[in-house]
């Protein structure tokens, strides 16, 4: 709105989330070892697009299609194991 009278006054650019993923992260370092295959293998998955690509990508254009692709595949992966909870 530059030019006009309106002032931005707050932005949110998805601090929120990366304070939240910073701190899950450093209070479960100890379970990085234990993990880390599963996060070798995770990182290594394609895109696949399904309903979350159609729904809040293409449809509701909140994340871009590659984002969502990937976290369906990441989660189908993930429900195809037997993981502790």
């Amino acid at each position: 709105m530059q030019g006009s009278e309106h002032h931005t006054i707050a932005v949110d650019r998805g601090h929120d989330a990366t304070a939240g993923a910073q701190s899950c992260v450093t209070a479960n370092a100890d379970l990085r070892p234990k993990v880390q295959g599963l996060l070798d293998e995770l990182s290594k998955l394609r895109g696949v697009p399904l309903w979350v690509t159609q729904t809040y990508c293409q449809r509701g254009r909140y994340l871009p299609p590659h984002h969502g692709a990937r976290s369906e595949a990441v989660r189908a992966q993930l429900a195809r194991r037997e993981l502790p909870a």
